[in-house]
């Protein structure tokens, strides 16, 4: 992460979420669910398309507006900062013939 990436980060952080979520706490609301919805019989879904493509992984400001817990009247605020530090932290990974040490870690 270089200067730019962190500074960016923490001002999200410091300026923009937390003070969301503190008034959000303030008022009794929450970000995320943190319990089952009591009216939801199920959470299973049966997809239609069941493989992932490139495009899949790529996220657009509209889908970061729609991860936040629907309701969440900051939502709409965050998300252009969100996709400001989503293009500031993308980095292409380099391809060479060394067994990433990420995969040592998943096993």
């Amino acid at each position: 992460m270089n200067s730019t990436s962190q500074e960016l980060t923490r001002r999200f952080f410091f300026q923009e979420l937390m003070p969301a979520a503190t008034e959000l706490k303030q008022k009794g609301g929450t970000i995320f669910a943190s319990e089952p919805a009591p009216e939801a019989s199920s959470y299973f879904v049966r997809r239609e398309k069941t493989g992932v493509d490139r495009e899949d992984f790529e996220i657009s400001e509209v889908d970061l507006r729609r991860a936040c817990y629907p309701g969440t009247p900051f939502a709409e605020s965050l998300a252009p900062s969100l996709a400001e530090l989503r293009e500031s932290l993308y980095q292409p990974e380099v391809q060479d013939h060394e067994v990433s040490p990420f995969i040592y870690i998943m096993f």
